[in-house]
């Protein structure tokens, strides 16, 4: 399959995905254009893929699963974390007496990287338990 990519696709990179390319120095710019186009195809393919109904079964089932567990698993010294393929679930506790706080946010944080905005990251939602 041939995919058209635009040559800036590489800018909605993430960590993870900057962390597999391929030092310039060390192995040419070549091979490392291959390299950001191939990670650029499968997260297309991914991004493809990707249905409004998997990302909230996932979010069901995540929360379902893990935010009790994490509300009291979290302590000012750990904070607990679950990470599926689609949604991130984090929960932290800063001081033992206090409750904890939950963020519920994509899993692949789109994080605009361009100097001075590499910690920018978008949408992420405070987790409250409804009164029932």
């Amino acid at each position: 399959m041939s995919l058209y990519l635009d040559v800036n696709f590489h800018a909605y990179f993430e960590g993870e995905e900057l962390d597999r390319l391929l030092n310039l120095k060390m192995v040419g710019a070549e091979k490392v254009e291959d390299a950001r186009h191939s990670i650029s195809v499968k997260l297309l393919e991914w991004l493809r893929q990707t249905t409004f109904d998997k990302i909230l079964h996932e979010t069901r089932m995540t929360l379902e699963q893990h935010y009790e567990r994490g509300m009291t698993d979290a302590s000012p010294k750990r904070s607990y974390l679950r990470k599926s393929e689609y949604v991130k679930l984090s929960i932290h506790r800063a001081k033992e007496a206090e409750p904890s706080t939950g963020f519920l946010t994509p899993a692949k944080e789109y994080s605009i990287i361009k100097d001075g905005y590499e910690d920018v990251y978008f949408p992420s939602y405070y987790v409250e338990v409804a009164n029932r």
